[in-house]
């Protein structure tokens, strides 16, 4: 009896829940800066794994033939993760830092000009 109450309970407390809208996060292209600058600077530390992790999930995508907003890549097999983020922390050097929302785009574009197919 008591085992049912608490189902009872906790059903009616879900039900009574609200979806929340997920905050959408966009990176910016500063943002991405500051992730991979500390590779910049040469700092030993693993404190820029953001930066390879987003460079990464960006490569996958390009590796597997889907463009990103139109850019395409022909990453070499042998290219490491260190050339593609030594890569685009020289572009992001000279990035204008206008645009808010798309470094998803900027680096693949970096990236594709690296290795264009």
């Amino acid at each position: 009896m008591m085992r049912t109450n608490r189902v009872v309970l906790t059903l009616l407390l879900l039900s009574l829940a609200k979806p929340v809208a997920a905050d959408y996060f966009f990176v910016d292209i500063e943002t991405l800066y500051g992730w991979c600058r500390p590779y910049e600077v040469g700092s030993g530390e693993n404190i820029g794994a953001r930066c390879e992790g987003y460079l990464d999930a960006i490569a996958d995508i390009l590796v597997d033939g889907t463009p990103i907003h139109g850019y395409r890549a022909c990453i070499l097999e042998g290219v490491q993760m260190t050339d593609l983020r030594d890569i685009v922390i020289e572009a992001l050097k000279s990035a204008p830092r206008t645009n808010s929302r798309d470094a998803h785009s900027w680096a693949a574009k970096a990236i594709s000009d690296a290795f264009p197919c």
